[in-house]
């Protein structure tokens, strides 16, 4: 986004908000965080329907929006240059701990799926 110079003669200064304060200290977007407020907690009233009115499925969910929010919150106050220069590494480490057969290399791998020798048929 480009910003251009203020050239007018007025010397007022914008009066921010408490809720403005702690958005741009926490270094997020007002109008970002309602709509996605608004997405999840739509989300949420369709699982809570879908689920048969459970509300321990609604709050493991819940409880899995606030643990993505506070990591969103935590990875703000990181620097991007840091963030772009640390990523192969992290993705390096990701394929390292995951299973074998997630990695992208096939050389890698520990051993191939043997396909349709693992189906077993069921007589009708």
């Amino acid at each position: 986004m480009i910003y251009e110079e203020v050239t007018s003669g007025s010397r007022t200064r914008r009066t921010l908000t408490g809720a403005a304060r702690v958005l741009l200290e926490l270094r997020i977007d007002g109008p970002l965080v309602v709509g996605l407020s608004l997405i999840a907690v739509y989300g949420l009233v369709v699982l809570y329907s879908a689920s048969g009115q459970s509300l321990p499925t609604v709050r493991g969910t819940i409880a899995r929006l606030l643990l993505g929010a506070i990591t969103m919150l935590l990875l703000a106050r990181i620097n991007p240059n840091f963030l772009r220069r640390s990523t192969p590494w992290v993705y390096a480490a990701g394929c390292v701990l995951a299973e074998p057969r997630a990695l992208p290399l096939p050389a890698l791998r520990a051993h191939e799926a043997r396909g349709a020798d693992d189906v077993r048929l069921v007589p009708a």
